[in-house]
Order: C-alpha cells, then structure tokens, then sequence
C-alpha cells in the first residue's frame, strides 16, 4: 500500500520543558466520609461519576441546598480516554461554575490552531476560544469544588443495583471491604458511556447502532514529537480519526474514534493508530509504539433520560463522536441542564421538616432542555462524523478550505458552536 508523503519531516528533537515550568500534579481528592457513613443519612441525591458531568450537577445542587453524595469508583486524580481538549462552550461552562480563567486556575493550554489532514492534504486552520487540559487535572478540579459547595465525595466505591419505590430510591454499593444499602431520594446516572449499573423493574434499552466506533486514547512523553502548545493535530482515515494535543504538563494526548471492524484483526491497537497517522500524513510519535492504549464502550448511542426517579446525563444519557473538543462542553451543559431540573423539581410544601421530589416535573424539564440544546448538537456532530468516515470528502473540503480560507473559517465554527446558555443556581 502507498502512503501520501509525511507533512512533516523528519523529526528533530524538542525541546523539553524545564520542570520548574511545569505545573504540580494536581492533589488526590479526599473522601468526605466512610461507606458506612453514607449509609447513614438520607440523601436528595446521589450522583454516580466524578467526571465533569457529575461533579458540576453535584456542585450546582449542593449550592442550591440539596444533601448530594457524589460517588467514583476511583479514586481522584485519573486519566481517561479523552482527547483532553475543551470547547470554547466547555470553557463558557467552565467560567458559569465559578473558574473565570483555567488559563490561570488550572493551567490550561489555550488552543490556537487545528491541523486537519485526510487523503493527503492538509490544512491549518485557527482555533480560538478552546483549551487543552487533562482530565487528571480538570476531575480533580470539579470534585474538589463540588465538596467545597457542600456535596460529599465517597471514591473506591461502585454503585451496582437501583431499587426504585414510590418513596424514594435505594442503592446498593460495594467498596473494597463490604456490600451496603443507601436510602436517596433521587440519583444521577453520569458514569460515562457504559455504566454496569442494573435498575430493577427498568425496561428501557440502550440504543447503540451498528456503525457506531470506540475509543481508543492515551497521556504520554514524547519529547522528539514536534507539536506546539496550543495546536491540535487531527488525521482522518479510512477507519477512523486520530487527535493529538500537548498537555499543559508536556505530555502528549492521543485519542481516537475508530471502526469496530479493524480491532477484530490481528494488528495492534498501537499499529492500527500509527496506520492511521500515516495513512493521513502525520509523522507518528515514536513512543506511541510503547504505549498502553485504553478502549471505551461503542460511542455514539442513547439511552432513556428519565426513569422514574433516576435520571442520566453527560456520556452516560447520550454521546455522537465529538471531533473537535465538544464531548467536555456537552457534558458540562448537560449536567448544568439537569440540575436546574432537578430544582426546579423540588417539592417544599411537604408538610415534614425534609423537601420532596417530583419525578414528573423533573423529567418534563430534563427532556426539554435536552432536546432544545443538546440534540440538535449532537446531530450536527452524528452529520460531521458521517463525513468523516470518508478522507476522500475530507481531502476535498482541505482544498477548499486552503483555496478560501473564509470558508475554512466558516466550518470551523460551525464545527465548534459555542451556544452556552446564561443560567445560574
């Protein structure tokens, strides 16, 4: 098989940062309390997942009063299969939780360009208003703020059956000692894309369709790969697309969204992304070879919002191939959107001394809100994906985009809408 000849070339080594210049690694975040502890109160709402999902509906409620557990079944910081980049929705979301600038707060690398290359052709584009960052450091953030507005944080422990009542919800847990049952009036789904979590007496199926790919992703040092702070690298081909961007410690992210078909063969994951890279043009980072590559669960599916009093958000209630850093930003509105349902959910005429509930009028909110500012992103963003799976399309929009570079602007924004919403609890 011919390749199209590498953009760029040969490599010459990069300059490393100088430790000093570099950020601290970001503090383990501790638990609030015992598993047997949790078991002990009653709680509005137990949220699952300490991602960015979670951890902002966890913030925003216990700001709004409500008694929130947020529970990981790690333990925080960690890594994930993510491309590491935010969206300058996700940055907007960002600034409404309280960081007006993760430049300064956390760190961030400010995006300026996008280097876009399929079928031999490559464009650079810019790319303003977004930011690279790593989800050691942004998890770590939002958990510690969620447990600085009031909300309890209980990691190493996993949430595995949800028993519903007409009075409430009752959890199982499990850490690494024991088995226990907790009482809650109300739980958030937010554990990503696949969360093993069964729900008795629950129907509801999750959609995946056929096509749908995975993730493929991992942090790494590469200090003879020439790429620049702030510039993201994607490469499209036949089985997929590749992004790389540098990290505010140095490191190197590298994720993909790749065919389901290709990982049944014989290659590894490492040579099926290095393929990739070259089959596009790009030079592939030596130590990409030496890597250990983390998978997800088939990524674009949906799954029921509401289910009684159980609702999901984030990855976990629906997900389409974000390509240029859109998945954080989704993530942070849909939990933003969530939890101003939520509130306005909450009952305060009972005539005992505890707030209650109202399922109905949650969901009614929940589903509105998703469906007049999430789903039509995330059709925009299954339309791109859809393009995407053919370089040769690509190739042909990179020459006009290198012909008109207007034009290359325009599908830039498009690409990457910033339509947060004003809203505050």
């Amino acid at each position: 098989m011919m390749h199209p000849p590498l953009f760029l070339d040969t490599p010459s080594p990069r300059r490393a940062c100088a430790s000093d210049d570099l950020p601290a690694k970001p503090s383990e975040v501790p638990a609030t309390l015992t598993c047997y502890e949790a078991t002990q109160r009653h709680w509005h709402t137990v949220v699952i997942g300490a991602g960015p999902t979670g951890s902002s509906v966890a913030m925003r409620l216990a700001r709004a009063g409500l008694r929130v557990l947020l529970i990981d079944r790690d333990t925080l910081p960690r890594g994930k299969v993510c491309g590491c980049c935010i969206s300058p929705q996700g940055v907007s979301e960002l600034r409404l939780l309280g960081f007006s600038s993760i430049e300064e707060s956390l760190h961030a690398t400010p995006l300026h360009s996008l280097v876009l290359s399929a079928a031999g052709k490559q464009v650079h584009l810019p790319l303003l208003g977004g930011a690279a960052l790593s989800r050691e450091r942004l998890d770590a953030a939002l958990a510690t703020a969620a447990t600085r507005a009031g909300a309890d944080f209980l990691p190493k422990t996993t949430l595995t059956q949800i028993d519903q009542s007409n009075v409430g919800v009752r959890c199982t847990l499990r850490d690494q000692e024991s088995t226990a049952t907790l009482s809650a009036m109300s739980v958030v789904i937010a554990a990503g894309l696949a969360p093993a979590i069964r729900i008795n007496g629950s129907r509801q199926i999750r959609s995946v369709p056929v096509s749908s790919r995975v993730g493929l992703g991992a942090t790494f040092y590469d200090d003879t790969f020439d790429l620049e702070p702030g510039q993201l690298l994607m490469a499209v081909a036949r089985h997929g697309y590749v992004g790389i961007v540098r990290l505010e410690d140095d490191r190197l992210d590298i994720a993909a969204a790749v065919d389901r078909s290709v990982l049944a063969g014989s290659a590894t994951t490492n040579h099926i992304l290095s393929e990739m890279l070259y089959e596009a043009g790009h030079r592939v980072p030596n130590e990409l070879a030496h890597v250990v590559l983390s998978g997800t669960a088939a990524l674009t599916h949906r799954s029921p919002l509401a289910d009684g009093l159980v609702f999901r958000a984030g990855d976990s209630a629906a997900y389409a191939e974000p390509f240029t850093g859109e998945g954080i930003g989704w993530a942070l509105q849909s939990g933003r959107f969530l939890s101003q349902a939520i509130v306005q959910g909450v009952d305060r005429s009972s005539t005992t001394s505890d707030i209650r509930l109202n399922a109905a009028t949650i969901a009614a909110h929940w589903q509105s809100s998703h469906n007049r500012a999430l789903r039509g992103r995330l059709f925009q963003c299954r339309v791109l994906s859809i393009a995407l799976r053919q370089p040769s399309l690509v190739g042909m929009f990179i020459r006009f985009m290198n012909a008109w570079p207007a034009f290359g602007k325009q599908c830039v924004r498009l690409a990457v809408a910033n339509d947060c919403e004003t809203f505050t609890t």
